[in-house]
């Protein structure tokens, strides 16, 4: 799914509300559906109860539908067992975070909603970080356009026919514009 690999891309987040609060961990599993295109294959959200309590599970989701806690404020009391609910999703390529995150009922994933709203996901390629300048000229102009000023000089010494054409066609638009 990523960069030739099989099988799906998972996650494993781990993170606290409040000092003192028990450790929850998130867990994220995305993998490719029979058209090739993404979904969520499983989607869980747990903490456990003490250092060697059971884990609750406040959201167990798989390709669209799962179970949610109902009674989260229960927490952590003696004698208390989680209760669930089903959910279903409108698609499996939503997180099940997005929307039963908006619900103060689910009060812990709606913290770890609001931790990850504000991250920003980049598709970093190393190409990009290799510079184009370290040549001085290029043959292509890149995807981003950022090497512009190096196609432009590179066809001015190898191609000054085509350039002086180029600039002509640019000017002679440029002044049709403003005439």
């Amino acid at each position: 799914m990523t960069r030739g690999q099989k099988g799906p891309i998972e996650f494993e987040i781990k993170f606290r509300t409040d000092p003192g609060e028990p450790l929850v961990t998130y867990q994220l599993q995305i993998g490719l559906n029979k058209n090739g295109l993404p979904v969520v294959q499983r989607e869980r959200l747990k903490y456990r109860r003490g250092q060697k309590g059971q884990s609750w599970y406040f959201l167990d989701f798989a390709n669209g539908s799962g179970r949610a806690i109902t009674n989260e404020s229960e927490y952590g009391k003696q004698g208390v067992k989680a209760e669930r609910e089903e959910q279903s999703l409108d698609s499996p390529d939503i997180l099940a975070i997005k929307g039963l995150g908006q619900f103060q009922i689910f009060r812990q994933v709606a913290a770890f909603r609001r931790l990850i709203e504000g991250w920003h996901v980049s598709n970093f390629q190393i190409q990009s970080a290799r510079s184009s300048q370290d040549a001085g000229y290029a043959e292509h102009l890149s995807p981003t356009g950022e090497n512009l000023p190096l196609v432009a000089q590179f066809m001015h010494e190898h191609y000054q026919d085509r350039f002086q054409t180029i600039l002509k066609n640019v000017g002679e638009g440029a002044w049709h514009n403003f005439g």
